[in-house]
């Protein structure tokens, strides 16, 4: 059963799924640290990895994390399952919490 027949009127249950998604996340505040990163983690994990990130998670700067996270949101994400690519850089944890701090709901301002 595919998901628009499960979320349909006819099951009347849309409203009640919470729809959640995990993603990877990259972000800086230069671009120049961006390509760091983004070299790191490819030298790590290798290139391919590096591609299907980049098609497939939050990279970028701010505005460009911003403007992901309000389009996921806006299709009806509610619930976002994060996975750092180092845990303990703190600046970057706090660049996220800074950049989307005040999207709730359909406010994603």
């Amino acid at each position: 059963m595919k998901f628009e027949e499960i979320s349909s009127e006819k099951f009347n249950i849309a409203t009640k799924i919470m729809k959640s998604i995990e993603l990877d996340v990259i972000i800086a505040n230069s671009e120049s640290d961006l390509e760091y990163k983004k070299r790191l983690f490819a030298m790590e994990r290798g290139p391919a990895m590096l591609n299907q990130l980049l098609r497939h998670s939050l990279v970028g700067k701010p505005e460009d994390i911003a403007q992901k996270v309000r389009e996921y949101m806006d299709v009806g994400v509610q619930q976002f399952f994060l996975a750092f690519q180092d845990p303990f850089d703190y600046d970057s944890l706090n660049l996220f919490m800074d950049t989307v701090k005040g999207f709730t709901g359909n406010n994603a301002n």
